[in-house]
């Protein structure tokens, strides 16, 4: 029985969905070579806390969270492209803790696989963790604040063939980060507001571009020798439209980089990488299709449409595409 269940619900799923696959695919191929943004998922400014989405869907489709719900599980497999055409691919754990009906503890375990023109990275990344504190969560309005932080458990100077790696190629940022942010929901239009800080630096990495021979691969590539990226700032629009249990949310994300990004040059001198610091405009499309009070569905894009110039932490996308399954599991 749990078996057919399974097998309507994936139909079920494909059958809903299948009108966006085309037109998604189409925009991320066409978009894959002509812009660059910051990645906001990587950074965390987006993902992590009270800024994501798994409150609001839930509270938007039912009047708080669900009765009983102990945990809610997010498994997301992430395809992005990344700087220099470099191909990025997530896979994230992401359960959510349901500790009271007004407070949630979040985590979230990435692992990290890149291929492009100077080799190919696999391995964890960076942990984050935030507490959320819903001081409003129905129907109708919703508001939530959170803090928490990211931890750097990734790597920062993994190597190909012996070679050093740019930060396109590592697993973490190499930064412990203080994350808080605050969500406002009016019916179906979402406001965040979010903002990271970086408490401390632990970039090991050492690539400098200026060491490569003018022309080749590696020298397209932005330094960071022992990077140092800047603060953060956020601001997330969304608008949510519902059909039959399914939602589509259109919504723009805001960044801007306070006080931009320092390295050693070759001179192992530490100065400002110029343009680091500015503002990235991106657009997203979110999809969300709930199979029972249990699971659900949810896929989205994310494309920039104005950048920073110079983004040598890494979190460079050209195109992002996401696709989640949510399930919930009950209290005995």
């Amino acid at each position: 029985m749990r078996y057919k269940n399974l097998i309507h619900t994936k139909t079920a799923f494909l059958a809903s969905t299948q009108w966006m696959i085309g037109p998604v695919i189409v925009i991320f191929i066409l978009l894959a070579d002509k812009s660059w943004s910051q990645g906001c998922s990587d950074a965390g400014l987006c993902t992590i806390g009270a800024s994501s989405h798994t409150p609001e869907l839930i509270a938007i489709m039912q009047d708080s969270t669900p009765t009983g719900v102990a945990v809610t599980l997010r498994t997301t497999v992430s395809v992005a492209s990344g700087e220099q055409l470099a191909w990025n691919t997530q896979f994230i754990s992401e359960p959510w803790i349901h500790l009271s009906p007004k407070l949630d503890w979040q985590l979230r375990f990435p692992f990290l696989y890149t291929n492009g023109n100077l080799g190919y990275t696999a391995g964890w990344g960076d942990i984050s963790t935030s507490i959320i504190y819903k001081l409003r969560d129905n129907r109708k309005n919703a508001i939530a604040v959170s803090a928490g932080f990211r931890f750097p458990t990734g790597s920062t100077d993994l190597k190909y063939e012996n070679e050093v790696l740019p930060m396109a190629y590592q697993t973490g940022l190499g930064t412990t980060d203080l994350l808080s942010a605050i969500a406002l929901r009016f019916d179906r239009f979402r406001l965040a507001l979010s903002g990271l800080v970086v408490l401390k630096h632990t970039n090991n990495n050492t690539f400098d571009a200026a060491a490569y021979a003018e022309g080749s691969n590696a020298a397209q590539y932005f330094s960071s020798n022992q990077l140092h990226r800047g603060n953060d700032v956020s601001i997330r629009t969304e608008y949510y439209f519902e059909k039959h249990k399914k939602w589509l949310a259109p919504g723009i994300i805001f960044i801007y980089r306070l006080n931009g990004d320092t390295y050693r040059n070759e001179k192992n001198e530490r100065v400002k990488i110029k343009d680091s610091a500015g503002a990235s405009f991106n657009f997203t499309l979110t999809g969300y299709f709930e199979t029972s009070s249990r699971s659900a569905w949810q896929a989205q894009l994310g494309v920039p449409f104005i950048v920073r110039h110079a983004r040598p932490d890494g979190t460079t996308r050209t195109a992002t595409l996401n696709f989640t399954y949510i399930y919930r599991w009950k209290h005995k």
